[in-house]
């Protein structure tokens, strides 16, 4: 049968002992990923003591990956909470730009009129 397809025996009968050690390391990287769901392949690779790229290449043959962190959204510097309640951005410069506009709900700012 071997010489019909044009290959060797040992090339029929092999069987990759990497795909049962890929298994077992899946399991651990899961019980470290239950502990700590955020944890990315350098974290895992860390945890388990083991190398980042063998931690890289197992969690993307089982499509795993880490719950994505997010941070706060950075608030725009320079506006006030009471500048920010208008809905556009103002740059006052002078105390009396302030209360002409604040002051009298009104005002004249760089010859614009505010209403």
């Amino acid at each position: 049968m071997a010489k019909a397809f044009g290959v060797s025996r040992s090339a029929i009968y092999y069987r990759s002992k990497k795909l049962a050690k890929d298994w077992e390391l899946k399991t651990k990287i899961e019980k470290v990923l239950t502990d700590d769901p955020s944890y990315g392949y350098r974290r895992v690779a860390d945890a388990l003591h083991i190398n980042k790229k063998k931690a890289q290449r197992v969690m993307k043959l089982f499509g795993m990956k880490a719950y994505r962190r997010r941070g706060r959204k950075p608030r725009k510097k320079g506006v006030t909470k009471s500048e920010s309640h208008l809905g556009f951005r103002l740059h006052l410069h002078t105390i009396s730009e302030q209360v002409c506009l604040f002051g009298y709900g009104y005002g004249f700012i760089h010859n614009s009129k505010f209403i």
